[in-house]
C-alpha cells in the first residue's frame, strides 16, 4: 500500500496496483512500490522475472521521468541469491543507486530477536541518486513488524503539465521556468558533480549495453533512456550548483 500526502494529491496519479508492487507517479517521479517473494516460496525465480519485466515495461513507458523502486526485495543485494542476479540486471540497465550506500552502512532492516536473526532485505533505489536530501533506517521504539522502516527524503519538479500546487507546509509553489545564472555558478563543483555522475553511469551503460534488443523499438527506447538519463545528470548538477532565477526550492516528499 502507498500512502500519499493531500499536499500532493493532485500531482498524485494512480497507474498500476498488482498483487506484488504498485505504480504512482507524483509530479516528475514514478514510484514503484515492490514486494518480492522469501526465499521458499515457489517458483521464486520466476515470480522475481515476471515481476521485474512488468515493473520495467512501466519504467519503459515512462522513461522522461525520475524513478524510485522501493519496499521489500526479500534479498540481499549483497549476497550470492541466486534471484539477486536478477535484481542487479534491472538495477544496472535502469541506471538505479541504492539509497543505503550514499547515507548510512545499516547492517539490517529486518529484525527477528525471538529467531536471534536479522538481514537487509528492503532497499530504496533511484535514478537520480542527487536529488536525495536524506536516507535512513528508522529503529522507533514501537513497532508492529518485524521490518525497520526506510525513510527517504527527496527533491521533485513539477512539470509544466501538472497543475499548479501549493504546498503550505514546504512554503512552495510551482516550479517557474529554470533560468540559470552561469556567471555566477560553482562550475568545479558543476564539473565535479556531473563527472562523477556521468562515470557511474558509463559504467552502468557498459554492463547493460549488450541487453538491448535487435528490435528497432527497442534500441528506440534503450537511445530514448540513454539520453534521458544524461540531460537528467546535467540538470541535477546544474540544479546543486548553479543559481537559479525565478524558480522556487524544489519541495520535499517525506
Amino acid at each position: 500500500m502507498t500512502l500519499v500526502t493531500k499536499s500532493l494529491r493532485k500531482i498524485t496519479e494512480t497507474i498500476c496496483s498488482s498483487e506484488r508492487y504498485t505504480v504512482i507517479k507524483v509530479a516528475n517521479y514514478v514510484i514503484f512500490n515492490v514486494y518480492l517473494p522469501c526465499t521458499g516460496t515457489s517458483d521464486r525465480s520466476l515470480i522475481y522475472d515476471e515481476v521485474l519485466a512488468e515493473i520495467q515495461a512501466w519504467r519503459d513507458k515512462y522513461a522522461s521521468y525520475h524513478c524510485i523502486v522501493a519496499g521489500d526485495l526479500n534479498c540481499d543485494l549483497n549476497s550470492s541469491d541466486k534471484v539477486v542476479a536478477a535484481v542487479d540486471k534491472f538495477v544496472q540497465y535502469n541506471s538505479l543507486t541504492r539509497c543505503d550506500t550514499l547515507f548510512s552502512d545499516i547492517s539490517a532492516t529486518y529484525v527477528n530477536y525471538q529467531m536471534n536473526h536479522q538481514s537487509y532485505i528492503d532497499y530504496v533505489l533511484t535514478s537520480s541518486p542527487h536529488t536525495v536530501n536524506m536516507f535512513s533506517v528508522l529503529d522507533p521504539d514501537i513497532n508492529f513488524s518485524d521490518h525497520l522502516p526506510l525513510y527517504c527524503n527527496v527533491q521533485y519538479a513539477v512539470p509544466a503539465d501538472q497543475p499548479r500546487v501549493i504546498n503550505r507546509d514546504a512554503k512552495a509553489t510551482r516550479c517557474a521556468p529554470r533560468n540559470f545564472r552561469w556567471n555566477k555558478a560553482d562550475l568545479m563543483s558543476y564539473y565535479y558533480d556531473s563527472n562523477i555522475s556521468m562515470n557511474e553511469y558509463d559504467d552502468a551503460l557498459d554492463s547493460c549495453k549488450d541487453d538491448a534488443d535487435e528490435d528497432n523499438i527497442c534500441q528506440q527506447l534503450y537511445v530514448d533512456r540513454i539520453y534521458d538519463n544524461i540531460v537528467t545528470i546535467l540538470v541535477n548538477a546544474a540544479l546543486m550548483q548553479v543559481t537559479v532565477i525565478k524558480s522556487i526550492l524544489a519541495l520535499l516528499i517525506t
